[in-house]
């Protein structure tokens, strides 16, 4: 493997951000020079559609230190989704972690369950996090999506320093085709649960509060292909097929970037139950479709929602106001107008430009 200035690491198995990634420092000539980047990935299936087009290594496993094993060939280190386990991140070596910036995924920096298990299991557990965090704290920074991710942190970490760092999606052709085929809201009303199969969507809890509404004319959403326990994926299914016969739209295949946001675009209600930061792109998209996105009140989307002064809609009243009343709550001006705004690919590179030019300067 060559070494260059910038390493990115792609640590998370995923199609429908990473190839736009790799692409973007390729193909955006007037903002980098690709000599510069070197991509690596323990991922055959990742490496298999990136390699055809642009230079990426297949090499180590997931589930070892990949900062060390590959800390050697870069000034710089973007790992794109901390996809180890904390016990393994804790022995990264110094010298190699002062060079990291850890693009989060939001899923990747979940807390430990501490206070689960035995007294012996309890004790080893919160140690294990006091190293983790003291670990991530020598970190260069930690890049987000948007503030929602820096509340993450602030939890997680304390203050530590944070960059916005986006990642292209569509070109604007595409997303012109979307916009234009948007449907209005018809029958059935379409009802998304979470974005993933993963069980911090909580599913089965969200499908209990819409059973409220089951003599409705409904249709529960779910998009199980991405992530998520095999197990917890065939609950999850079973249930809704038992309890809203007929009334089930489940995803379970793979589906291209543009193909997801299209049907994104045709979702009339968003339930998110998530407490932490996750599915931050999703959020997007939902409201900049003007989508109403219900947020739990105690979670770190309503908490970011809060400390920007925008109202929001709030998962808590599912279940418990009338069907019609629901229907007629909407997203705030000010929430879509922050947090849904879709940047252009000019502005993203200059984002990530940004963040590149301050490293080499010692402004970061």
């Amino acid at each position: 493997m060559r070494k260059a200035r910038y390493l990115h690491i792609i640590w998370h198995p995923d199609l429908k951000f990473i190839p736009y990634m790799v692409a973007m420092f390729n193909e955006y000539t007037e903002f980098f020079s690709k000599e510069e980047h070197v991509f690596v990935t323990p991922h055959k299936r990742v490496y298999d559609a990136i390699s055809p087009k642009y230079e990426i290594y297949l090499e180590g496993n997931a589930e070892e230190n990949l900062i060390n094993r590959f800390g050697e060939y870069a000034d710089w280190i973007f790992v794109h989704a901390m996809n180890c386990k904390r016990s393994v991140l804790v022995f990264t070596k110094k010298k190699y972690a002062k060079k990291v910036i850890w693009r989060t995924w939001g899923h990747d920096m979940r807390p430990l369950a501490i206070e689960h298990g035995s007294l012996i299991k309890k004790i080893l557990t919160r140690g294990l996090f006091f190293c983790y965090k003291k670990k991530v704290r020598q970190f260069k920074a930690i890049g987000v999506a948007n503030d929602i991710d820096s509340v993450n942190v602030n939890k997680t970490f304390g203050e530590l320093n944070t960059v916005v760092l986006n990642y292209i999606e569509l070109n604007n052709g595409a997303l012109r085709e979307i916009e234009k085929e948007k449907k209005s809201k018809c029958d059935p009303v379409k009802i998304l649960i979470g974005h993933s199969g993963s069980p911090f969507d909580c599913h089965i809890e969200a499908m209990n509060k819409l059973m409220a509404y089951r003599n409705e004319n409904i249709r529960i959403c779910l998009i199980l292909s991405y992530g998520g326990p095999t197990e917890y994926i065939s609950q999850v299914r079973a249930y809704a097929e038992t309890q809203f016969p007929g009334k089930c739209e489940i995803i379970d295949s793979f589906m291209s970037k543009q193909d997801y946001i299209q049907y994104i675009s045709t979702i009339d209600i968003a339930l998110f139950p998530q407490l932490h930061s996750t599915a931050l792109g999703n959020l997007v998209w939902l409201l900049h479709f003007h989508i109403p996105l219900f947020v739990a009140e105690e979670g770190q989307f309503a908490e970011s929602f809060r400390r920007n002064n925008c109202s929001y809609c709030s998962y808590d009243s599912i279940g418990k106001v009338d069907f019609n009343e629901i229907m007629e709550m909407k997203n705030s001006d000010e929430l879509e107008l922050i947090y849904g705004k879709i940047k252009s690919a000019d502005q993203i590179c200059e984002g990530w430009k940004r963040v590149l030019d301050d490293l080499k300067d010692g402004r970061l």
